[in-house]
């Protein structure tokens, strides 16, 4: 990786190729931060939808399809889960050189705060992290979802 200290010629830096080298990190992070978002809407739209499905086949007798609605709902679980996380994942590989750029910058500036993943790596509290919440809630989801689809199935 270049060294943002030096210019092209090793001279100070350049400010148009620092500001570049921001805006790409910043670019590539929010853009795929922002997919997993959306995701994570497909998700919460998509699991509402199978729910008033589930409880529809329920009421109406319907067993079976209400298992397999519930099963439906596990797989997208998992789906959701796996596309989420690696999109989360693909978002932070920006980390490093945005923590260098800001780095750069509040050395110019002479302002910490400026540090930004930085700060944000070194939160305290246990559910800091989207990845904690999501290595939480969707498997308990998931099981929620197999035991709703035995409950249809074998409970009637």
């Amino acid at each position: 990786m270049p060294d943002l200290n030096k210019g092209v010629s090793g001279r100070n830096p350049d400010r148009s190729l620092l500001t570049v080298a921001l805006d790409h990190a910043w670019r590539w992070y929010d853009f795929r931060y922002s997919q997993a978002i959306q995701v994570l809407n497909f998700f919460t739209l998509a699991a509402t939808v199978l729910a008033a499905a589930y409880v529809s086949a329920i009421s109406a007798g319907h067993h079976g399809l209400a298992a397999s609605i519930a099963l439906l709902g596990g797989l997208l679980t998992a789906s959701t889960y796996v596309v989420g996380t690696r999109l989360a994942r693909i978002a932070h590989l920006a980390d490093e050189p945005l923590t260098e750029i800001q780095d750069k910058l509040a050395v110019d500036l002479n302002i910490d705060t400026m540090r930004l993943v930085e700060r944000s790596k070194n939160r305290p509290g246990p559910l800091s992290s989207s990845g904690v919440v999501s290595n939480i809630a969707f498997p308990i989801v998931t099981v929620v979802c197999l035991a709703a689809a035995g409950f249809a199935w074998f409970g009637h």
